[in-house]
């Protein structure tokens, strides 16, 4: 197998409908949130030369943990939401691998705010 410098795997806008708001009257209602994560590994996953999922990060397990996570609770702030989103798939990930974070509120209230407005965390930045 060839060489290769550089391993990720990313989670691209997976979309979780979360309690979320300055006020009660905003979180009252379901918003939009779309989760982007990266995961940059260290070293290669054993499951690039093994094909088996327990060899690497499993994307529809973190897929489920970001989901409890925004449905656990009400969240006043995308910052929260992301932290502890980070939190954890950072435990569930055990240093395996540098995370990237994106929370992407799809629709504020905000007058003409049209493309929504987005967090980033992690290790480094997406």
């Amino acid at each position: 197998m060839a060489l290769i410098a550089h391993h990720a795997l990313r989670i691209e806008q997976l979309s979780v409908m979360v309690n979320l708001g300055c006020t009660l009257d905003e979180q009252s209602e379901r918003q939009e949130v779309r989760v982007t994560a990266e995961f940059r590994f260290h070293e290669a996953p054993l499951g690039l030369a093994s094909d088996r999922l327990e060899h690497t990060i499993c994307y529809a397990e973190i897929s489920q943990m970001i989901r409890e996570v925004a449905e656990a609770q009400p969240f006043h702030l995308i910052e929260k939401l992301a932290g502890d989103i980070f939190v954890r798939i950072a435990e569930h990930t055990r240093g395996s691998a540098m995370i990237g974070l994106k929370i992407h509120k799809v629709r504020p209230p905000v007058e003409n705010l049209h493309g929504g407005s987005h967090y980033l965390c992690g290790d480094f930045l997406l």
